[in-house]
């Protein structure tokens, strides 16, 4: 969808929000009257631009954009969009309602399976993994120092884990151009192999493999481990490895703990 029709399903009065500078990253906010929860959405920006920047130092810096404008709407889907201009390239981040839900009912039926597509989307298993650590948050708090993620709610952690997904778009278009923008062409759609696309998620399974870098990219941050093979790909298909994951760990070129 373009930046023009996801402007159209914007409602009610709609307010640009004064800019703001994150390491090296100019923030221009736009949000209309009607979105909901917008001060949690607001933080789980905060937070995904935060962990990002921890896992990849130089990121922002190295995006050299001059403005990403984030739009905060009731029915705008969660999604990046760019737009060539005679000042050059504006990024535009829409984030709908959507990234509040509780989970993805859609994809299986119960919170916890994995069903025949493998497990669910990365972010629905940033869902399930807060769920669980909460359920059992005195036992795993006296086996390790907690992190700031550990108390957010599963919802809040979910919403932040699709903002640092669509982080993972722009500085994967960044990183490889090329390859970015050849997996968008719809006349000639290419998939991840469904043997990858399962060991990612279901998410993957079907989608171009921009979708699949996302996600990877998502799970690296957040500390998964993938396979020789995943991260093989990953780098094939132009994605950027984090230096570590939030909780500090250092990771190697496949992307396993050094």
């Amino acid at each position: 969808m373009s930046k023009e029709k996801n402007f159209k399903l914007l409602q009610g009065e709609i307010s640009e929000l004064q800019e703001e500078s994150f390491n090296g990253l100019t923030l221009k906010v736009i949000r209309d009257s009607s979105t909901q929860r917008y001060n949690e959405k607001l933080e789980a920006l905060h937070r995904a631009l935060s962990y990002v920047h921890h896992c990849l130092p130089d990121a922002f810096s190295d995006l050299r954009l001059p403005i990403l404008t984030v739009v905060f709407g009731e029915k705008v889907p969660c999604q990046v969009c760019w737009d060539n201009t005679p000042h050059g390239k504006e990024v535009y981040l829409f984030l709908g309602d959507k990234m509040m839900f509780q989970y993805n009912k859609s994809l299986q039926d119960e919170l916890f399976s994995s069903g025949e597509k493998g497990p669910r989307g990365v972010c629905d298993q940033i869902y399930d993994d807060q769920k669980r650590f909460i359920e059992n948050r005195a036992l795993w708090c006296c086996c390790y120092r907690p992190h700031e993620q550990d108390y957010q709610s599963p919802v809040s952690a979910k919403a932040t884990a699709i903002v640092v997904h669509e982080l993972g778009h722009i500085l994967h278009e960044n990183n490889d151009k090329e390859s970015f923008w050849q997996n968008n062409i719809t006349a000639s759609p290419k998939v991840i192999s469904a043997d990858l696309a399962r060991q990612v998620g279901s998410y993957v399974i079907g989608n171009n493999p921009n979708e699949f870098v996302a996600e990877v990219f998502t799970g690296l941050v957040y500390g998964k481990r993938y396979s020789e093979g995943i991260i093989k790909e990953y780098k094939k298909e132009g994605g950027v490895l984090p230096v570590w994951d939030i909780r500090g760990i250092i990771l190697n070129e496949r992307g396993e703990k050094r």
